[in-house]
């Protein structure tokens, strides 16, 4: 995962990785959006995780590594020579509301993952961009955060993975 870590995926990445690849050599990349969705209609658009993840996106454009960066990748890696370029979209329960066992031990991990992960970026990111301090962050995050663990909630974390084989 390396959210935030490009100015621009396809300068920074791509055309890099079509320059060393032999002819007919391959190029994956995966990347999750900063966003959660649902298919079931049972997210308001005022999510409070979401409003943090806005937050975010919003404060890593201020800093010019943004977080959404894997809208990208498909036609950033065209642009770069790849060629058979696909894209696929994967959906990851985000806490443990699915019903089949695999799926929710899947999304308890998943969740663990995401509240240990979202602490570093979240600081770095509203630290830099909006100067705030740590504990200003955090009263903030516990709120927003605390429904990632409502099972209520149907939520999936949506990642993209490309690959692509250059001739």
């Amino acid at each position: 995962m390396a959210l935030g870590a490009w100015e621009n995926f396809e300068i920074d990445v791509a055309r890099k990785a079509f320059d060393h690849l032999e002819p007919g050599g391959w190029f994956e990349a995966q990347e999750l959006l900063p966003t959660l969705g649902c298919d079931d209609g049972s997210m308001p658009d005022d999510y409070a995780p979401n409003l943090l993840f806005s937050d975010l996106d919003d404060c890593s454009r201020r800093e010019q590594r943004p977080l959404d960066i894997a809208k990208t990748y498909k036609q950033g890696l065209i642009n770069a020579g790849f060629v058979d370029v696909t894209e696929q979209v994967y959906k990851i329960p985000i806490n443990g509301w699915a019903k089949s066992k695999n799926w929710k031990t899947l999304g308890d991990l998943w969740n663990v993952n995401c509240l240990d992960a979202i602490q570093g970026v979240a600081m770095a990111l509203l630290h830099r961009a909006r100067g705030l301090k740590r504990h200003q962050i955090e009263v903030d995050m516990i709120g927003k955060l605390a429904k990632m663990w409502n099972f209520a909630d149907h939520f999936a974390d949506t990642s993209y993975g490309h690959s692509t084989r250059p001739f």
